[in-house]
């Protein structure tokens, strides 16, 4: 939860203020432990993405704020977060794909296992906009990353 991704973050003990751990930094000055993957090859980001909690996006928010670059990491199978949270329909989904375009425009158009990029583009206009993209699809103007962040 929130209080979880506090200590990741700062290496504090929120209750009791006290120093914890020494939160490692790179070069940067971004916080290299939300960067750390478990035995799946996931980040804190990932599994944050996979959370139906109503508090997922500020924990989404705070892991980026703490390191950007977390949202180009893939897993072991070669998901991003961008790509669980598409696979996700928790209320606000479409937020949270939102944030993590903005923060990482790139993973739209990275390769996903077993999938075409047209697939992989319908899939994140559907998580931004479940009332049928695919049926709009032939109206839409601009780039196809224009047509999705105006969702």
């Amino acid at each position: 939860g929130p209080d979880l991704v506090a200590v990741l973050v700062t290496g504090r003990d929120l209750e009791k203020g006290e120093q914890l751990f020494e939160v490692e930094r790179d070069s940067r000055g971004r916080n290299i432990s939300c960067l750390h993957q478990d035995c799946l090859g996931q980040t804190p980001l990932h599994a944050a993405c996979l959370s139906d909690s109503s508090e997922a996006f500020n924990v989404i928010c705070r892991l980026l704020e703490a390191n950007p670059a977390a949202c180009q990491v893939a897993d072991h199978d070669g998901f991003l977060p961008l790509d669980l949270a598409v696979q996700r329909s928790h209320r606000g989904a479409s937020d949270i794909v939102k944030i993590l375009l903005r923060s990482y425009p790139q993973a739209a158009i990275t390769a996903k296992p077993n999938s075409t990029l047209e697939d992989d583009w319908y899939s994140i206009m559907e998580a931004l906009d479940p009332t049928g993209p695919r049926a709009n699809a032939d109206t839409m103007r601009g780039s196809p990353m224009d047509v999705m962040l105006a969702r």
